[in-house]
């Protein structure tokens, strides 16, 4: 068996360059994807504070209307009738972990 005999080095921090690009891609996140996601964000931002959150009912129906809208923004959906479109946000809304990676986001993009 060969053993290393030289000492471990140092880790050397990433660059600067890194770090940017999580800021942008963070600020895409926030924003929805595209000009629309940013629409429907905004629209969401009109409707509901980070404080309605807290509140059950609200929550719920922030949760809803932000997976109808992500539903309804995505080109794929465009080929799903109307009655299909709203059985997948019936089903993501009512999904516990969906909703809460929903809730999670909502409370970052609502600040």
């Amino acid at each position: 068996m060969k053993i290393n005999s030289r000492p471990p080095q140092p880790i050397q921090p990433s660059g600067g360059d890194d770090r940017v690009k999580g800021a942008e891609s963070r600020k895409a996140f926030e924003l929805g994807a595209g000009e629309q996601g940013a629409r429907s964000l905004g629209a969401l931002r009109s409707r509901f504070t980070a404080r309605d959150l807290d509140q059950p009912d609200k929550a719920d129906q922030a949760v809803r209307e932000a997976f109808a809208a992500l539903v309804q923004d995505q080109p794929v959906s465009g080929a799903l009738p109307e009655e299909g479109r709203k059985q997948l946000t019936d089903f993501m809304a009512q999904d516990p972990m969906l909703q809460q990676k929903m809730l999670s986001y909502l409370r970052k993009a609502l600040l």
